[in-house]
C-alpha cells in the first residue's frame, strides 16, 4: 500500500492475500448434469482496520440469498413438509468469513455496493458499522468515482456511435457521453430496456465512454473488438451494459444483452470494476487499482494503447 498526505493506494500486482477455492459454473453454463469445477483466486488487495476490499472473479456470487426468505410482497404458504435443501453455492460472504474469522467472529461483512454475479473487479466491504455508515454516504450522494473496463464487440467507429441522438462528445478529449432512460424490462423481468414506450418507469441514466484499443478476440470466432473505458454517472440495473448495447457495441459474453452471441460462450461477461476512489472528507481517500482482465483475451491491431488509468 501507498501512502501519502491526502491518499492511500493498493499495489494491483501485489494482492494482501490470495483466497484459493473451486468455484461450480454448472449454472452459468447452462449443464443439466455433472459439475464444472474451476480453481480460482479471491485477491484481497486492500485491507485495514475499517475496510477490506476484493477483486472479486467473475461468476461469482457476492451472498448467498436465504431461499425461505420472502422477497418484497411475497406470501409464503405454511407447511408441515420439512425445508428443501438447497445446496449453497460458493460466494464472497463466506470466503471472507471463513479465511478472515477474527475479522467477522459472529456477522456477516458489511457489503455496502453491488457488483452483478458475472462483473469482475472491485468490491469494498466495511468491518464495522462507522465504516459502512461513512462509505455508504459516498455512494449515495454519488461522490464515489468508478472506472469500468469492457471489451465490446465491433471495431469502434467515432462517426457511427455520434449518430445515435442520446450520444455527444464529452468535454473531456476523447471520451463520448451517452443519456439514455433505463427502465425494468415489463416482458422479460431479468433484463432492462430503454423502448421510450415505456416511459413512465424509465429513469435517467448517463455514462462517458472512451474507446481504447482495437483489436481481434482471441477465441475460435476471432470476431473483432474494442476495448473501451467507463465511468457511470448513475448507477442503475446493468446500466453499462445496456448503454454499450444501444450503440451497437455489446459487451462480450453478454447472455443477456449481446447481439450477435458468441458461440462458443468464452466463460466470462468481458466487464470489469477496475478502478474505485472513496473520497473521504476528513480522512484519508483510498484509490484502488486492479490490472486489466482482458490483454489475454485482446489481440490488438495496435500494439500501443493509451494508459487506462
Amino acid at each position: 500500500m501507498t501512502v501519502n498526505e491526502k491518499e492511500l493506494r493498493n499495489e494491483p500486482n501485489a494482492p494482501v492475500v490470495n483466497i484459493e477455492f473451486v468455484n461450480d459454473l454448472s449454472r452459468l453454463l447452462m449443464k443439466d448434469k455433472g459439475s464444472v469445477l474451476v480453481q480460482e483466486k479471491l485477491p484481497v488487495i486492500f485491507l485495514n482496520e475499517r475496510f477490506l476490499i476484493v477483486d472479486k472473479p467473475a461468476n461469482l456470487r457476492i451472498d448467498w440469498p436465504n431461499p425461505h426468505k420472502p422477497r418484497a410482497g411475497e406470501v409464503i404458504p405454511v407447511s408441515e413438509e420439512p425445508p428443501v435443501h438447497i445446496e449453497r453455492e460458493v460466494n464472497v460472504s463466506d470466503l471472507l468469513q471463513t479465511n478472515f474469522p477474527e475479522l467477522f467472529p459472529n456477522k456477516h461483512p458489511y457489503l455496502v455496493h453491488q457488483l452483478d454475479y458475472a462483473t469482475s473487479g472491485i468490491l469494498c466491504f466495511a468491518l464495522n458499522k462507522p465504516a459502512a455508515r461513512d462509505v455508504s454516504k459516498l455512494f449515495d450522494r454519488r461522490l464515489t468515482k468508478k472506472t469500468y473496463l469492457a471489451l465490446v464487440q465491433g471495431h469502434w467507429d467515432d462517426n457511427s456511435v455520434l449518430s445515435h441522438p442520446f450520444v455527444s462528445r464529452d468535454a473531456k478529449s476523447g471520451w463520448f457521453y451517452i443519456d439514455l432512460a433505463i427502465g425494468k424490462n415489463r416482458e422479460r423481468r431479468i433484463a432492462m430496456t430503454v423502448d421510450p414506450s415505456e416511459a413512465d418507469i424509465l429513469k435517467e441514466s448517463q455514462t462517458r465512454v472512451k474507446p481504447l484499443m482495437k483489436g481481434y478476440l482471441k477465441h475460435a470466432t476471432r470476431v473483432p473488438v474494442t476495448l473501451v473505458k467507463l465511468k457511470p454517472f448513475t448507477g442503475r440495473t446493468h446500466q453499462l451494459r445496456v448503454h454499450l448495447r444501444s450503440i451497437d457495441h455489446s459487451i462480450v459474453g453478454d447472455l443477456l444483452y449481446e447481439e450477435p452471441i458468441i458461440d462458443p460462450f468464452p466463460g466470462r461477461l468481458m466487464l470489469h470494476a477496475y478502478k474505485l476512489r472513496l473520497p473521504f472528507p476528513n480522512d484519508h481517500s483510498i484509490v484502488l487499482n486492479t490490472k486489466n482482465p482482458f490483454e489475454e483475451w485482446l489481440e490488438p491491431t495496435d500494439p500501443t494503447i493509451e494508459s487506462i488509468q
